[in-house]
Order: C-alpha cells, then structure tokens, then sequence
C-alpha cells in the first residue's frame, strides 16, 4: 500500500478522534467517565457504523464513494476501505444516537432524518464549504473547527425539532415536510443565504459566522413553542406557591 494513501487513512482516524472527543467535551463536559459513556454509546454507534453508509445522501454519500473507491483503487481490503471511508462521517454517531435517546425516537430513524436534513438544507455541502476555507493562523485553523461544531448541533436541534412535531403515526418524510411548511418563512431566508455563498468563488470567515447565525435562528424557532411551555409551566408553578404562601 503506498505511503500516501497510509498516511490519508491515519489522518481521518486521528480527525475522528478529535472531533469525536469535542463532542464528548461539548455535550458530556460533567459525565466524562469512560465506562458509563461506553455503555451509552457503545451498542448506538455499533448500530450505526454497519447501516450509516446506506443513509448518506447528496454530497455526504459522494465524498464517502470517491474515498472508498479511492482506498480499493490502491490495493486495500474492501472491509478496511469501507471501515476508514465511513469515519469521514462516523463522528456524526454521537448526535445521532443522543438525539434518539433523548426523543425515544428509533435509532436508524433518526439517521434516516439527519441525513435528510443534511441533503434538503445542504448543510453536508455548507460543512464542506467550512471545511474548505484557508487557514492562515491558530485562530482561524480553531474558529473552522468552531463552525462545524456549531454546524452539528444545528442540524441535530434541527432533528430534535422535526421529531417534537412529528404526529403519531406519522413516518419520517411526511413529519420534515410538516416541519418546513411550519419554517417556511425562515427556510426562505436560509436558502437565500445558500444562493449567496453558492454565488462567492472564495467565502470567508465572516461569511460562515452569518450563515451559522441563519442557520442557528431555523434551529432556535423550532424549539420555541417548548420553550414557551415550560416558562408557562414554571411561571403557574411560581403563582400557585405564591398564592398558597399568602
């Protein structure tokens, strides 16, 4: 096997490590003990990494085929070609798996429905548009780093949104298209951002800071009718204890 197709392979192990353990830092900073965090994720991510091939779509599934196809091109093992090829995207586990445990929704659903979402708001190509960006410095190699990490969360409260409104009964399709025509207004918007980031043949920094800030305002709208709830919730809670005080 030729050294430059070793080293490509290490350097999307070590990128999956890296970003695997952000996630862990980010979303379990007061859980981080190894065995239980195993136990929570272990079975999940077994599940996902045998079918996450099967859901990737658009621009997520073309990167995935050019570097399996790449990797078998070069001599190596069509199971070790695909195990390496699928961790460009195997990081995205975490979410998943959170996602469905939190919304006790099915697993490979809840795939099925990030990876849509990946592919109708093109956030599989607006990663890559970040992922792309020249780094000159510390600075900006950390705040690229920042925006993808955003970028997932988006996308997995974006999950977390379709599936709050989803009716019983209803399958995945059928629940995002009730979900877009709820956002209308604000998938408008975010699709007028792609069309300007699509237009630019060399986008900035700048220009992913405001396209995240669109991107986090879809993510925040769907999780305002919960929001609302619980502060009437609390704010009935605080009038009864007051009445009673009195």
């Amino acid at each position: 096997m030729a050294a430059d197709i070793q080293i490509d392979m290490m350097l999307i192990m070590v990128r999956l490590v890296k970003r695997a353990t952000r996630w862990l830092l980010r979303n379990r900073r007061y859980q981080l003990a190894p065995s239980a965090l195993i136990e929570e994720f272990g079975p999940p991510i077994g599940a996902l990494n045998e079918a996450l091939a099967g859901y990737l779509r658009a621009d997520a599934a073309t990167l995935y085929q050019e570097r399996h196809e790449r990797y078998l091109q070069a001599g190596v093992h069509e199971e070790l070609a695909a195990g390496v090829a699928i961790c460009l995207h195997a990081f995205t586990g975490l979410a998943i798996a959170d996602v469905a445990a939190a919304s006790g929704s099915d697993l490979l659903e809840v795939a099925q429905l990030y990876y849509q979402l990946g592919e109708r708001l093109e956030l599989d190509w607006f990663g890559g548009l970040i992922l792309s960006g020249k780094v000159e410095n510390e600075w900006q190699a950390m705040a690229r780093e920042a925006y993808l990490e955003d970028l997932q969360w988006q996308q997995s409260t974006l999950a977390q949104c379709v599936l709050h409104g989803r009716a019983v009964g209803q399958d995945i399709a059928a629940a995002l298209e009730s979900w877009e025509a709820r956002e209308a207004t604000l998938l408008e918007r975010w699709r007028g951002m792609l069309g300007e980031l699509h237009a630019v043949v060399v986008p900035d920094f700048a220009m992913f800071a405001v396209a995240n800030r669109e991107l986090l305002d879809l993510a925040q709208s769907g999780r305002r009718p919960e929001q609302a709830a619980a502060g009437a919730g609390a704010a009935s809670a605080a009038i009864g204890h007051s009445a009673a005080a009195g």
